[in-house]
């Protein structure tokens, strides 16, 4: 243990080490010379980047490279308007993207604005109000209830004092705090009594503490640290650039080896330039911008619909893909609401039923009868003492339901329980007058109060931990012991309620004995209606779920037990072993226990070392680095703050967890949509490439001009890909686990060489027919081989509704988008021969019914072919 830790030091110590005065406090040039050292108490801070310099940065990529060369190159052959629009595609994009990479100094400007505040610091022996960025290491601060933290500190008096931990935490308990704790052993935060922390809040009591770190060294600066990180990048968007990248090499390698193939050969040099360049053009996936934006809104609306807010279109994708899912307890699975829900008396065991702080619920005995609490004395008179101990005021919104507390929760949830007993607070606390008072003491682990029916003799309540409860009470009164140990064992948090007769008292005068303990309450936060049901459907999707708690490992195994986490409770992991685990053994772990935001952070960044999509649910502060650096970062709309909001791509507006699955299945879908549309594009590229290889590699006339590439390129590619972006999804395929991570992947090449030969081979194999063998003239030919061409791709279209279910096993109006465009397709193109204008823009000429019912005929081949690939799939 490193002494030098301040909540290991004495208060004298630590006083010492930082060479003040706790009734002078610093002297005004130590601070000066202090605050040269250590700076100023705050986060750091850079100038935000000029959104102009964002969107410059964009076009430092592939896939932007690519476009703006077919953009250029559409300018140098078919004029200004294709050109036009590919330049406003680049630029939108880049202005979204440029938006999306400023969310995170949105982020830091957030938690530097949370922590600023004013404190009371005394100097020289005087008391100064001053701005916290002000304070020093050394400072002596005065906290009273209300006040934010403003450094991290050591207290060196305290009284009664407690602090809402749950910025840091994620737990919202109250901590009480105490001066003269000491602790000899390294601790996790949790369990620094004696310590309070920069951005928490002073909910009851006072105190002086000595200030032991600031700005960045402080716990709160440690989660500023990973939000200055770039933002990763998402699955979808590091896909297209691998893509990028190899179409562009791949694209001008094509392009230059065709060219210098044909010049060998003795094709004529301008006419070769002139289609190759086209060809490139066609390379280029000019439509998948538009394309994936259309795919992502179109879920993000289908998300909306069931109350998912998608703030970033590809996270929709990345959700799709996510295989290990980090989820917080307190907030996420539960409601952050204490709640009594069993209650032990002498005779029976009491189990209370409800939702968090509602006070609708009921009291049923060990027989699931539901009881009326006069019917057990002890029952009914700690119904009125939890009345009496409640000084709370929970306000419920009853548009969300959502409740908020003001004052002690641990009363909250003794006032709901008098509610469900049929008390009325406000009656009873008009019929008792309250003589005295001793709060909660650390000391006592009690909380005292007397009180006086008019003119009854007074009585004493007594609330507190059950073993300090049993020293107050007769000696043949201690058979509630057995139930406390097995309260605790199921994981309940558990406090005993005593009561005495006090005849002639008006005041406390100390702890007497001779109490009747009226009951044992055990006490859990109430898990939401939809988590076990959401979990095991997560579950079932083959998502590996992970529960990251502050809570004790206890806690934790029980609500785990509640989800269907069948996890020992030996095996549940704390924080502080984290780093002892191998990958492996952590990717086995199901429940990791008292863990900081820290080890949050750290479960996510080894989860994505090993190679793993991740997500992660969270609602509080301490969830924002893992939110801002995880694939999808998944934040509550109610209950979550704004930090939590800010950081993550997806909201989910009514804190359902049901709506992740729902999320799941629709980004499954986009990404398989996605597949399919780059399968549609690349194949309908590749079979143009390998018809002009087999072309020239076999000395033929080129088959296509440039201009019919580009009219295949426009017509088929530009409308057909828009309408597979349509498809609707198949919840049925969905359900499975995805059996790839990654858009292209070998699979999806296999299917392109399967898809693009056949393409390939049935236009050259017209061609050559109609040029040679039949001796119809090279414009008949071309016009055979652009005809081919362009069924063959619309077979394609269709084949790439699904990789592995055949097309008539899907619905044939399933796509109604795809079924209009392929008709409107159609009549283009049987224009595109006969209509004179065209004929002459394409150099194409008319085809009898019988060579256009050849040409279709010849393109089926692409659909005989995928379906014995399909089938094949299939058996596998």
């Amino acid at each position: 243990m490193k002494k030098q830790m301040p909540y290991a030091q004495t208060v004298k110590e630590i006083l010492k080490t930082l060479a003040v005065s706790p009734e002078n406090g610093l002297s005004l040039d130590t601070v000066r010379e202090r605050k040269e050292r250590y700076g100023l108490n705050d986060l750091p801070h850079k100038p935000p980047r000029s959104f102009v310099s964002l969107v410059f940065d964009q076009f430092n990529n592939a896939f932007s490279y690519l476009l703006v060369i077919a953009a250029f190159l559409k300018l140098f052959i078919e004029g200004y308007r294709d050109a036009l629009f590919i330049f406003i595609v680049v630029i939108v994009s880049a202005i979204v993207s440029a938006f999306q990479e400023g969310r995170a100094s949105k982020i830091l400007e957030k938690l530097r604005s949370f922590v600023r505040t004013e404190c009371v610091v005394l100097r020289d022996g005087h008391k100064y109000v001053i701005n916290q960025t002000e304070l020093v290491p050394g400072d002596i601060i005065i906290l009273l209830e209300g006040n934010r933290i403003p450094a991290d500190a050591r207290l060196i008096e305290s009284s009664l004092f407690k602090v809402d931990e749950s910025a840091l935490t994620g737990e919202s308990t109250l901590v009480l705090k105490n001066a003269t704790s000491i602790i000899d052993h390294e601790v996790p935060l949790f369990d620094q009594k004696n310590m309070v922390f920069m951005g928490t809040t002073v909910m009851m009591g006072h105190a002086k503490a000595v200030v032991v770190a600031t700005g960045m060294d402080t716990q709160l600066g440690t989660l500023h640290a990973p939000l200055s990180r770039p933002e990763m990048d998402m699955p979808l968007k590091r896909d297209l650039k691998k893509l990028s990248k190899f179409l562009l090499i791949a694209a001008c390698s094509i392009t230059l080896f065709f060219i210098i193939i044909g010049y060998l050969v003795g094709k004529d040099i301008n006419e070769l330039i002139f289609t190759m360049t086209s060809l490139l053009v066609s390379i280029v996936p000019q439509s998948i911008p538009i394309v994936s934006t259309i795919i992502m809104a179109q879920n993000a609306f289908r998300m909306a619909q069931v109350n998912v807010l998608v703030k970033k279109l590809q996270a929709i994708d990345a959700l799709g893909r996510v295989q290990v899912l980090v989820v917080d307890k307190t907030g996420t699975l539960t409601k952050n609401e204490q709640i009594i829900t069993t209650i032990l008396t002498d005779d029976t065991t009491y189990r209370i039923t409800g939702s968090g702080y509602q006070s609708a619920g009921e009291i049923w005995d060990e027989s699931t009868k539901i009881i009326r609490p006069s019917t057990d004395s002890q029952l009914h008179q700690s119904a009125i003492g939890a009345a009496l101990l409640d000084s709370s005021e929970i306000t419920i919104d009853q548009a969300t339901e959502h409740a908020s507390v003001r004052g002690e929760p641990l009363q909250a949830a003794l006032g709901v329980f008098a509610a469900k007993a049929g008390i009325n607070k406000a009656e009873v606390q008009k019929m008792y007058d309250k003589l005295d008072e001793i709060p909660f003491d650390t000391t006592t682990r009690l909380h005292l109060a007397l009180f006086q029916k008019g003119t009854e003799v007074p009585f004493l309540f007594a609330l507190g931990a059950p073993e300090a409860i049993e020293k107050l009470c007769s000696p043949h009164d201690t058979g509630k012991k057995e139930g406390s140990s097995r309260l605790l064992a199921e994981g309940y948090r558990v406090l005993a309620l005593a009561l005495r007769e006090a005849p002639g008292e008006t005041t406390i005068t100390g702890i007497q004995k001779g109490f009747t303990c009226l009951g044992l309450f055990g006490m859990s936060d109430t898990l939401r209606s939809d988590a076990a049901e959401a979990i095991s459907d997560i579950k079932k999707l083959g998502v590996h779920v992970v529960v990251a708690t502050g809570d004790h490992p206890i806690t934790a195994f029980h609500v785990a037990q509640q989800i269907g986490l069948n996890q020992p409770l030996e095996a549940i992991v704390e924080g502080k072993h984290l780093s002892a685990l191998s990958d492996t053994e952590l990717q086995n772990t199901s429940v990791l226990a008292r863990v900081t935001p820290q080890d949050k952070l750290s479960i996510v960044e080894r989860y994505h070392q090993a190679g793993f999509i991740v997500g992660m649910t969270g609602d509080g502060v301490n969830d924002v680095p893992a939110l801002a650096l995880s694939e999808v970062g998944i934040a509550l709309g109610r209950m979550g703050t704004d930090f939590a909001k800010e950081a993550a791509n997806i909201i989910l507006l009514d804190d359902a967890l049901s709506t992740i699955k729902q999320g799941i299945l629709l980004g499954r879908h986009a990404f398989a949509v996605m597949r399919r549309v780059l399968l549609f594009v690349l194949a309908t590229s590749g079979g143009e490439v390998f018809t002009l290889a087999f072309a020239l590699f076999l000395n033929l006339p080129l088959p296509l001009l440039a201009t019919q590439i580009l009219w295949i390129h426009m017509l088929t590619d530009g409308l057909l890909d828009i309408a597979l972006g349509m498809e609707p999804p198949d919840y049925e395929e969905l359900q499975k686990p995805i059996a790839t991570q990654a858009v292209v992947d070998r699979s999806l090449a296999r299917i392109f060489i399967l898809t693009s030969l056949p393409i390939a081979l049935a236009t050259l194999s017209l061609f050559w027919w109609f040029w040679w063998y039949s001796g119809e003239g090279l414009i008949k030919a071309r016009t055979v081989a652009l005809t081919v061409l362009a069924m063959c791709q619309w077979w394609n279209a269709w084949n790439c509704r699904s990789e592995k279910k055949s097309l008539f096993a899907l619905r044939f109006f399933g796509n109604r988008w795809l079924l209009i465009l392929t008709g409107l397709v159609a009549a283009a193109q049987y224009a595109a021969i006969s209509w004179k204008p065209l004929q002459n823009m394409l150099s194409t000429t008319s085809l009898s019914w019988s060579e256009i019912g050849l040409c279709f005929s010849v393109s089926t081949t692409v659909l005989v072919v995928d379906e014995l690939r399909k089938f094949f799939t299939r058996i596998e």
